[in-house]
């Protein structure tokens, strides 16, 4: 329909055939970001909500009407020219070609498909090293506890002298022992005025 769309995707040519992949029509995947807005916009004909099935269009010109019924899915880049010779083969009354018009082969530029796996991908590896990572820091933590819970508390202080009671008894430093600090005697409180004790 020149101004409008082109539409295909019919195998019977009748313009009301057409199954999907699976066999029975598929639901809409309406984005709101993907308008009809140009021309080349790719989208899935349909007959109402959710009846998507082989027929799909290309716009000639913006068609903001369709946005919220037809699942945009892509655009046509780089063909424009072949896309405007097409839109000026002349039609019948039922706007059909009356000379054929064949699209043999198309090539895909951007999958979304691809990108979205390969997204995917990059998420889980990166979780996968985070929980390695993380692994790791634990074994490491874990073997440290184990280390010290071997060796006990003889780890920490192990170098000073101690005597049955666990006091520290005679510390030496650099090998010169060190005096012994005198225990002050604690003063009546009577003498409030003296703070020497303290």
């Amino acid at each position: 329909i020149p101004r409008f769309v082109l539409q295909g995707g019919d195998r019977t040519g009748t313009g009301r055939g057409g199954e999907s992949l699976w066999g029975s029509p598929f639901e809409d995947e309406i984005r709101g970001s993907l308008k009809h807005k140009g021309k080349g916009i790719l989208s899935m004909a349909n007959s109402g909500p959710n009846s998507n099935t082989s027929q799909f269009f290309i716009t000639y010109a913006s068609a903001p009407h369709l946005d919220g019924k037809h699942t945009v899915f892509g655009q046509v880049v780089g063909a424009v020219k072949t896309l405007e010779q097409i839109e000026k083969v002349p039609t019948d009354d039922d706007d059909r070609p009356k000379e054929d018009v064949r699209i043999d082969s198309v090539k895909v530029l951007v999958n979304p498909f691809t990108e979205a796996v390969k997204a995917k991908q990059k998420e889980r590896r990166e979780e996968e090293e985070k929980q390695t990572k993380l692994g790791m820091e634990k074994k490491r933590d874990q073997m440290y506890a184990e280390a010290a819970a071997k060796e006990g508390a003889d780890v920490v202080g192990k170098y000073v002298n101690r005597v049955s009671g666990g006091e520290v008894d005679d510390v030496q430093i650099g090998g010169i022992p060190q005096p012994k600090k005198p225990k002050l005697q604690q003063k009546s409180s009577s003498n409030f005025g003296d703070f020497s004790g303290w």
